[in-house]
């Protein structure tokens, strides 16, 4: 076997719990195995453990194995041992074996790139090992063949796509030749299209060039069908370790929340048996299908001889709210370049959302929503067209007004919200400004009590109350992703600007997002996501839209829009879109089919 985890056990400082409890098990070489769980579960930081340079501090117990070297054993200081010999807190030796046979790849394309141009990034590990020159450039010339980087082989690295800069990263990695690569959820920033010649990329790594996968993930629409192994994690303990099939059967039986995280063919399979969550999955249903192609074989040998439901044709996504009629925010042909020599990024760009609304706004990588958003939300000044709040030109408002009960703008990288050493102290400042602005006349103690209260209730909607005393750096992407949002939520805006929300958050986070958004809609807030998540979008969105070429190019309602497409649509609409047309989540397939989830 190429990695072995024997019985880790890990607690971050001053943590109340264990990160991971007694977690052993084994991949070998050449498996493709994915490792999933729920925020917070201890993904991450099981990879962290196994790359033995980005191991946290903590209280390490057990062992862990990379071909054949204990990993916990060499540099022992980086977990926290003080008093460890002086001889494994610095080993040039080992420290280049870690370097060279494990490799790893994280959730954010631009956490690891070091320099400016692409063929150094290439050469940058390689020459930190020492190679001969001619070594290095041959590497470099059969990465950047490998990955067809010929075209921008020479770019700078800022000009690059999310997808280009997180296909860099793997090259570079893959350049050292590691025998074991560590994915954390390195699709989570990447638009469809980007993300699907990624995961194509790493399937072939894995089948062409034999490197071992390790992928930790929450979301296996996509990742199950690649998998041999799989690993599920809760709460730092590890529950099942098997097949695909087996993890299916698992989650189905125990009624486990990522149930609904399974690929929309599994959850339809399951359903057609007549396995409800919280059934045993027969023995005979060891072929579960987990593609879209083998769904639609299993849908159409359903479907045969059977009449079509009453239902099937219509549109029935996310139900939609009740927006009025007039914008609360709106962009009118704006334009923005980034210089003035640089070509538009936006170019004749319109887009509005109502008082009630929930628009998501979908677009490649580079395609400008971020920019538009910044835009909106006053960070940037179009050079053509305008942007109105309430009818208002956003120039028109008093200073300090803008972000005062009006407008909040969640950014794509949560952390940049964050200024303080505890998640306590950021949102216990927000609220208690926001609680001093909504009652300038109470007394110092009145407000630091309703700030704590309102804080407090916050959290609690939120599930990260458990959280509270870390550090923004030391919890998992979804829990500081929600954090964020906690406290934007803070100032109580009437429109609500989001960068991506529900990046890095798991299938129950998504719901609970989806369920505060909800409310807020609910109330007359105008929220408007930019996100890659078609399946959330399908399911949550009001409105949703498409950024292409500098223009929202295409509007709808999330049945009329993501129907007919083919990579900007979700899992069951490729798979049941020929059977009944408007179909776009699983439960819309699951209403049509007449059957219960």
């Amino acid at each position: 076997m190429l990695l072995s985890v024997e019985n880790v056990t890990f607690r971050y400082p001053k943590a109340s719990n264990d990160a991971l409890r007694g977690v052993g098990f084994s991949v070998n070489a050449g498996d493709f195995a994915v490792l999933c769980g729920l925020s917070g579960c201890g993904k991450s930081t099981l990879l962290r453990l196994i790359k033995r340079e980005l191991a946290p501090f903590g209280d390490l117990s057990g062992r862990i194995l990379v071909d054949g070297t204990d990993v916990t054993s060499i540099g022992s200081a980086a977990y926290g041992a003080e008093n460890a010999p002086a001889a494994a807190k610095a080993d040039p030796t080992r420290d280049r074996f870690s370097a060279e046979t494990v490799g790893i790849v994280l959730q954010d394309p631009e956490a690891q790139i070091v320099t400016d141009t692409v063929w150094h990034e290439l050469a940058f590990g390689l020459e930190n090992l020492g190679l001969p020159s001619a070594v290095i450039r041959r590497r470099v010339a059969e990465m950047a063949a490998f990955f067809g980087m010929e075209s921008w082989y020479h770019k700078k690295t800022y000009e690059l796509s999310g997808g280009q800069k997180q296909l860099l990263n793997l090259a570079a990695v893959l350049a050292m030749k590691p025998k074991l690569l560590l994915l954390d959820e390195p699709t989570a920033q990447l638009d469809p299209i980007a993300a699907a010649d990624f995961r194509s990329v790493v399937t072939r790594i894995n089948k062409d060039l034999g490197v071992t996968i390790l992928m930790a993930e929450h979301r296996l629409e996509h990742v199950l069908p690649l998998a041999n192994k799989v690993l599920l994690l809760d709460r730092g303990e590890l529950l099942c370790d098997g097949s695909p099939a087996a993890l299916a059967a698992y989650l189905q039986a125990n009624a486990h929340p990522m149930a609904r995280a399974l690929p929309t063919a599994t959850r339809v399979y399951l359903a057609l048996q007549g396995t409800g969550v919280g059934s045993a999955v027969a023995s005979e249903h060891v072929n579960i299908p987990l593609t879209v192609r083998d769904g639609r074989a299993a849908l159409l040998a359903y479907s045969v001889g059977k009449p079509a439901s009453a239902s099937a044709g219509k549109a029935m996504s996310a139900s939609a709210g009740n927006p009025s009629d007039k914008p609360a925010i709106a962009a009118s042909g704006v334009r923005f370049r980034y210089g003035k020599d640089l070509p538009d990024v936006l170019c004749e760009t319109s887009l509005s959302v109502s008082a009630g609304e929930h628009y998501c706004l979908l677009g490649g990588n580079g395609s400008g929503k971020t920019t538009l958003l910044s835009l909106l939300a006053g960070l940037k000044q179009p050079y053509a067209g305008s942007v109105r709040l309430f009818g208002k030109k956003l120039s028109a408002f008093a200073p300090g007004t803008l972000y005062r009960e009006n407008l909040a703008f969640l950014p794509q990288q949560p952390r940049d919200v964050f200024v303080e050493t505890t998640i306590r102290e950021d949102l216990l400042g927000a609220f208690s400004r926001a609680y001093s602005h909504a009652f300038p006349k109470a007394a110092a103690d009145v407000v630091a009590e309703g700030a704590a209260a309102d804080m407090l209730t916050m959290c609690e909607r939120l599930h990260i109350t458990e959280i509270l005393l870390s550090h923004p750096y030391d919890v998992s992407g979804g829990e500081l992703q929600k954090a964020a949002l906690a406290k934007v939520l803070a100032s109580r805006p009437k429109v609500l600007l989001l960068d991506e929300p529900a990046k890095g958050i798991d299938v129950n986070g998504k719901g609970e997002l989806a369920a505060i958004l909800k409310e807020l809609t609910a109330e007359g807030v105008a929220v408007l996501s930019v996100t890659h998540d078609a399946e959330w979008a399908a399911e949550h969105a009001d409105r949703c839209g498409l950024l292409f070429d500098g223009e929202v190019i295409s509007e709808g309602d999330p049945g009329e829009f993501f129907a007919g497409n083919a990579f900007y649509t979700t899992a069951a609409n490729r798979m049941a879109g020929d059977f009944f047309p408007g179909v776009v989540t699983c439960d819309d397939l699951l209403r049509a089919l007449e059957v219960s989830s």
